[in-house]
């Protein structure tokens, strides 16, 4: 998933991950919404991470459209224990 607010269009995504991120006319990202196998998602991950505006949001359909950790974006405050 693409944020577009976020996105500047860098294009890091699509060198990383070509069969899933395609650029339209403008350089911005279309990202393919189709389940990723192995291979694939750890290309999708690496994009992930590599984003320089964390405008790319990787997100599991099976879980109500949560975003996946990818392990990129650091921990929110946490509550008192």
């Amino acid at each position: 998933m693409v944020d577009p607010t976020r996105c500047t269009g860098v294009g890091v995504c699509a060198h990383l991950a070509a069969d899933l991120v395609s650029m339209d006319d403008w350089g911005f990202p279309i990202v393919a919404g189709t389940s990723l196998p192995g291979n694939a998602r750890r290309r999708a991950v690496r994009a992930v991470r590599a984003c320089p505006r964390s405008a790319l949001l990787l997100v599991d359909r099976n879980a109500e459209s949560r975003p996946v950790d990818e392990g990129s974006r650091p921990a929110g405050p946490r509550s008192p224990g």
